[in-house]
């Protein structure tokens, strides 16, 4: 008789589960496509000096801030940006660990949206710049570095 352990088959559940989640946010209706019908971005793309939450694809609700897919067409994402500071990107060695650092600069939190034309295999990523009290949100094509959407954002200072 074979007898399975607890902690075991405990440790193969979370592993199964943390690996289902690995893969990128829908930002879309419906059932899965495959990437290859599908445009990618990426919201904190390296080379960005500000902290990107995608919050909503064309009004629906999700919550991003490593990679998403979403389908080709014109859309309008809804965002939550927060600065980094020259001294979070030093501390934390930059990248991921200021995004979730800057994630608690509420006091600059500033909602926004940014519309562009997706198209099917193509990455894009996010990068932005801030200087107070305006951010500047761009997104560019991975492969060739082109702008394909860029705006100004006043910032809103939140007095909590």
């Amino acid at each position: 008789m074979t007898r399975i352990h607890r902690p075991a088959v405990t440790v193969a559940a979370l592993s199964a589960l943390a690996l289902a989640a690995c893969g990128p946010v829908k930002g879309y209706p419906g059932p899965a496509r495959p990437s290859s019908s599908l445009a990618t971005v990426d919201p904190n793309a390296v080379g960005t000096d500000i902290g990107v939450v995608v919050d909503s694809v064309d009004g629906m609700a999700v919550e991003c801030e490593i990679e998403m897919v979403v389908l080709p067409g014109r859309r309008t994402l809804g965002l939550q940006l927060v600065p980094y500071s020259l001294q979070e990107m030093q501390q934390s060695g930059g990248g991921a660990m200021a995004e979730m650092q800057a994630r608690f600069n509420v006091e600059w939190r500033t909602p926004a949206s940014i519309e562009f034309d997706a198209a099917a295999g193509e990455t894009y990523g996010i990068i932005g710049r801030w200087q107070e009290p305006v951010y500047a949100v761009t997104i560019v094509r991975d492969r060739d570095d082109v702008i394909v959407a860029s705006r100004d954002v006043p910032a809103t200072r939140n007095a909590d």
